[in-house]
């Protein structure tokens, strides 16, 4: 609170004249699974340039080669997660700003999962999804949707 009481533009930043919502779009919840998606990026990065630090120095005390080999090969995967979740976190934050607050529900959540962005809608389902990856040229097969990580075994 300043001086000058509440700040009721605290949607624009505190800053009326250069930002503006003039339509009132943006789906809070959305916003909030881009706010995740953020904040997985940044924690896999960290995550993924710590094991590649920690793979660096296992090669230098002769741990072995399978030790290190391996910590690079997690700290890849930890950074492909991370980009992965800061493509999904711009895609959310855009949509976010297009839709009224009203369309936001519990289910644009998904958006934090894995192809989640494919199905977090209402009008979108994931055995849509999962069809159109069964019928792309590229997933052939159940066994190809398991490799993709879009089904999971029980």
């Amino acid at each position: 609170m300043k001086d000058g009481g509440i700040n009721s533009y605290l949607y624009v930043g505190g800053n009326p004249l250069n930002y503006t919502d003039p339509l009132g779009l943006y789906n809070y919840w959305k916003g909030a699974a881009a706010v995740a998606n953020a904040a997985l990026a940044a924690g896999n990065t960290a995550a993924g340039l710590a094991t590649a630090v920690a793979g660096t120095a296992a090669a230098g005390t002769g741990v072995g080669v399978v030790a290190t080999v391996g910590a690079y090969g997690f700290a890849a995967w930890r950074l492909t997660a991370a980009y992965n979740a800061a493509k999904r976190a711009k895609q959310l934050l855009k949509e976010a700003a297009q839709e009224c607050p009203s369309d936001g529900s519990v289910k644009n959540l998904l958006g934090i999962l894995p192809f989640g962005t494919n199905f977090d809608d209402p009008h979108e389902s994931f055995q849509d999804f999962a069809q159109q990856k069964l019928n792309s040229p590229t997933a052939t097969s159940t066994l190809d949707l398991l490799r993709e990580g879009v089904y999971s075994l029980p």
